[in-house]
Formats: structure tokens, sequence, C-alpha cells
């Protein structure tokens, strides 16, 4: 060989290791040992390799190459270039290679076929590998992105459907099992607007092939669909032309399920308007305090309209200044026990207030969190004036009462004074008078007749002056005005024992109690009455009475061994008598107690003041 045949040969030897190192793909040529016999810059670079010095084998000892899985090592003897230098032509492989100092790895497409000897055996091999790392990487985003995407979509709550333009249906996400109950591959091909409402069919078609007719245009409505137990739901859903996008090629349309929404924004206008129509104030509150809901009622109170306080605190609405320390105790008693009722004064527009009764409640979400506070007031002035008009009324009967029991006491007192003074003397004159005529005729024959008569009328004279006695006694007796409370009270329990033989005794202090005539009167007429009940309904054999003097006031206590009243016995209306010594027992600012016990007698406690109290005089 020449040397001009030399030098050409070298010539394309150079212009070929030139091409092949301008080339972006990594060459690599080996003989039947795998020492490297040909290779360009970018082997260089991608094997991260110096072909000069190392050979196939050291390389992949080397490196570890992966299955695209990136975990699974691919066996030494299935590498594309070990399979070529075998006589095998691989299809293009695809491997994740990682070095021990690039932790990362890198990817890389390869393709080997073997290169044959003079005798057409296997004399070594061709590789060609390239960095499929960014391309790989870009996939892998690309197929998070759309797994990112489908994860959305068929978890998102609304109802996504691509119709064609004649309303089939293409796609459906799986949402719609959960709003209408139907498997998504049930509603494939199928006719969208078979499943509206025949009253919303019309409708919903002309919206459709109205934006189908426009390209990007968008519509909006409500519609009700038939869920697949045969209910219907109502939903409200927007729909988008992308006929002309490549990518969808059909029109978008996004659903929610509105019913329950709808039929609780119908029963929150319901309740307003029957809480519109209340007669109380119901005001609804945030956590600040301020008003959220004012209705009419709240209006006809406060004077003002919904409009104007609605985002006002309630306290500079409705709280008078002098009473805010108090509606602050309010709110933590609702804190504290979730309630509150009680009085409050509120304020009108025009500064003046009115008493109300408050119930405020506090209101919690499903979690138990609270989220405000609902209030219900009435406007209890009429019922304030009416309480006032029956407390002034009742003072009068009360006074009018005591009143004409003084006036009926001072008349009983003036007629036993009356029958004792004037009644009694002339029937003791008459008495005298009728014995000295009887005398004288005693012993004179035919008048002795005439004198027993006389003797008789004596007899007559003398039970007069004594029923004189009693009934003075009884309308007043003398020994109340004589010598006090206490001896009149035994004076009448012995004549209450010799009545009605039963055993009586008494405890009574050596000096008589100081009261004045008319608490007197009244002490003595309720020892009357209890005598009275005992006679006629206790069955009692024994009586015992106690008066005695405590802490400024005239205690007396009557206890019977009979049967024992009872609670209904004590509060029932038609007890008369012991209503009239309650009354008798607030005449004098006393305090009155009956307790009975069952088989085990009655017990009368009575306390009254020693000195009256000012302002109870008649």
């Amino acid at each position: 060989m020449g040397a001009a045949t030399l030098k050409a040969a070298s010539l394309r030897a150079e212009l070929l290791q030139n091409l092949l190192d301008q080339t972006v793909e990594a060459v690599l040529a080996v003989d039947r040992n795998g020492k490297p016999l040909a290779f360009n810059a970018a082997a260089v670079r991608v094997l991260r390799m110096d072909p000069a010095q190392t050979n196939v084998t050291q390389w992949a000892e080397y490196s570890r190459c992966y299955l695209p899985d990136t975990t699974t090592l691919c066996p030494p003897d299935q590498l594309p270039i070990t399979r070529a230098m075998r006589g095998e032509t691989t299809p293009e492989t695809v491997l994740f290679v990682r070095y021990p100092d690039v932790p990362e790895g890198f990817w890389v497409a390869v393709r080997a076929w073997p290169r044959l000897g003079p005798d057409g055996a296997p004399d070594g091999a061709t590789v060609v590998f390239r960095d499929i790392t960014e391309a790989q990487r870009a996939k892998a985003a690309l197929k998070r992105s759309e797994e990112r995407f489908r994860a959305l979509i068929e978890n998102v709550q609304d109802i996504l459907l691509v119709l064609d333009r004649d309303g089939t249906i293409r796609y459906v996400n799986p949402t719609i099992q959960n709003l209408l109950g139907y498997l998504p591959e049930e509603l494939l091909v199928r006719d969208a607007f078979s499943l509206l409402h025949p009253e919303d069919r019309p409708k919903i078609l002309a919206l459709v092939r109205a934006s189908g007719e426009r390209p990007d245009a968008s519509e909006t409505d409500e519609f009700r669909v038939r869920h697949k137990n045969g209910t219907w739901r109502l939903l409200a859903g927007v729909g988008k032309n992308q006929l002309d996008n490549p990518e969808i090629g059909g029109i978008v349309i996004t659903a929610q399920d509105i019913t329950e929404l709808k039929r609780a924004d119908q029963q929150a206008l319901l309740r307003t308007s029957l809480l519109d129509h209340l007669r109380s104030a119901v005001i609804a509150l945030d956590m600040e305090g301020r008003i959220i809901y004012w209705n009419s009622f709240a209006s006809k109170l406060c004077h003002w309209t919904p409009e104007e306080v609605l985002g006002k605190n309630i306290r500079e609405v409705t709280i008078p200044p002098p009473n805010r320390g108090r509606y602050e105790q309010v709110i933590g008693a609702v804190l504290k026990t979730g309630y509150f009722e009680g009085e409050l004064p509120l304020l009108r527009r025009d500064g003046t207030t009115f008493p109300a009764v408050l119930t405020v409640t506090a209101v919690r979400d499903r979690r138990g969190l609270l989220i405000g506070y609902a209030g219900v007031a009435v406007d209890v002035t009429e019922q304030k004036q009416a309480e006032e008009h029956l407390k002034a009324s009742g003072e009068q009967l009360r006074q009018l009462a005591t009143h004409n029991q003084s006036l009926r006491e001072t008349e009983r007192a003036r007629i036993a004074r009356d029958i004792h003074d004037e009644m009694g003397q002339h029937l003791t004159a008459l008495k005298i008078d009728l014995f000295h005529i009887a005398k004288d005729l005693k012993g004179k024959g035919a008048r002795q007749e005439a004198a027993r008569n006389i003797e008789s009328a004596i007899g007559l004279v003398d039970s007069a002056i004594q029923s004189v006695r009693r009934i003075s006694a009884e309308l007043r007796p003398s020994i109340l005005d004589d010598l006090g409370i206490a001896s009149a009270i035994e004076w009448q329990l012995q004549e209450f024992q010799s009545r009605t033989r039963i055993r009586c005794a008494i405890r009574r202090p050596d000096e008589d109690v100081p009261l004045e005539p008319d608490c007197s009167t009244q002490v003595f007429r309720i020892f009357q009455e209890v005598l009275t009940n005992i006679a006629r309904h206790a069955n009692a054999s024994a009586v015992r009475v106690g008066i005695k003097q405590e802490n400024g006031h005239l205690v007396l206590n009557v206890r019977d061994n009979g049967k024992g009243i009872t609670q209904q016995q004590i509060m029932a209306r038609g007890s008369l008598g012991l209503l009239g010594m309650r009354e008798r027992a607030l005449q004098v600012n006393g305090e009155l107690s009956i307790r009975g016990l069952r088989s085990k007698g009655t017990s009368v406690s009575l306390r009254v003041p020693i000195s009256r109290q000012k302002g109870t005089d008649n």
C-alpha cells in the first residue's frame, strides 16, 4: 500500500471519527472480548468511561443497570451488548443506570447488534446508546400529572359529563354514582336528555343546542334529573362548548346536587316567615354579639328595621347603658349553662325602655362548637301593669276587709256590753223582784201555787242570764280586754274542753303578752277557728296549746292527735276557714303554717310581731 493510499485511509478514518463525535447518540464497537475498537465522544459522556482503558465487562461490573421499574437489576448476560456479542440483534431496550458516584442515576435507550467475522461467526458488537433521562422524567411527570388530574376529576364532588353535539354521554365521572345512583358505565353512550324531568327537558335541550353553536359559550341553569331509584334530584349545572377543543371535543357539563340546599332554603324561608308572625322579638347573634337576624316583631318593639340593625352589636341597639353589666352576666350564664331566662329592660330607638322577659340559648354546630346566640324577648309591660293593678286591688280589698272586721269587732263589743250591762242588769233585777214576791206568797194557802210558778220563772230568768253571759262572751269575751290574749285563750280552751269533752292542756307565760287590741282580736279569732276545725274534722281526743314570747313575737302553737289534715285539704279553694285564718294573719303581719301527718294529727303555728309594723293600722 502506497503512502498516498495510507494517507487517504487516515483521512477517511479521521473524517468518520469526526462525524461520530458530532452525533448525539453514543456509539461503541467492541471485539469479541468486549474491548472497545471504536467509540465517539458521546460514548465517553454517556457511559462515563474511558473506552481506551476499560472493556465492557469492567464497565458492567462498575455500573448498575436496572430494568424500567428502577429496582430490579438486569442480569449481566441479558444486557443488550452481551446478547449482541453472542450473536443476537436486540431491539431498543430502556435501562436505568446508576453509578456509585452518580446515585441519582440516568436513563438510556440501547440498541445492539453483532459484528460478524469473515467466517460469519460473531466477532464483536456495535452498540448505540441514547440518553433519555429528561424524556423519562418528563414522561413520569406527565404520568403523575395525569394521575393527579384523573384523581381530582374522579373524586370531585360535582358531576362532570362530556356530551357529543347530540347529547350522547361520552364521559361521566364516578361522582354520578354517589349523587344519582348510576355506575358511570351505565350512562356511557346514553342520551343525557332522557334523564331530565319532562318539564325541564325542552329548556335544557335549547340551552345545549345554543351553546353548541357558539364556541367557548357557557350556559348555567337548574334542572331536575331522575335518580336511579326513581326520585327526582335538583341540580345546578354549567355547560361549556368545547367541541372545537381537540383534547375534549364535546360539551362539558359540571353539575351540583342542590336538592337539600334548596329544601333547606325553603325551610329557612318558612321558619323565617313563622318567626315573623310570632308575638315575640326573635334575635340571632354571632359570637361577637352582632345581630344576624331580626324578626318583624323585634322591629315593632324596638322601632328599628332589620336593615338598620343587621351587623350592629346588640349592646348598642337594645341594651340600656345602666344594664350592660347585667347583659354581660346573661352572656356569661349562657356560656356556662347554655341557657338563660329572666327579666332585663330593653331599649327602644327613641331612648325609652320597656320591661322584657328574655330567653337566650347558645347555638352550636354539629361538632358542638359555639357559633352564636338565639334570643326571644317578650314585652311584659302590660303584665307588669296588670300585676301592679292586681296588687293595688288586693291591698285595697285587704284594707277593706280589715276595716270591715274592725267595724264588726267593734259592733260585737258594743252589743256584748249592751247585752251584758243592760239586759243582764234588767234580768237580774227581775229575778230579785220575783224572788221577793215568791217569798211573800209562801205560806198563804192558795197562793202557794203562784209562788211555785214564780220560782219556775226565776229559773228561766237565771237560764236567760247564763245565755246572755255566754252570747256576750262569744261576741267579745271581756277577759280578752281585761286580762289579755293568753288568759283569753286559756279561758276559750276550758270552754272548748267542757263543751266537747276533748282533753286539753295549755302552757303559757306567767305574764300576759302585750298585744295591741286589734292584733289580740285577730289572734283570738284564729284560735277559735282552729278549735272549731278540730271539733268538726279532726276526730281528736286531746289538744295541746303553747303560748310563748320569742324574739319580739307572740308564738301560738296548737296540736291535736286526730287523723291529720292533708296537703290537698290545705290547698283546696273551698277551705274558707283556712283562708280566713291566713287573711287575719296577714292583717297583723303574721305567719301561719299548717302541717298534717296522717293518723298523727295536725299542727298549727301562728307567729305575729308584738309591735305592729308601720302602715298596717286601719
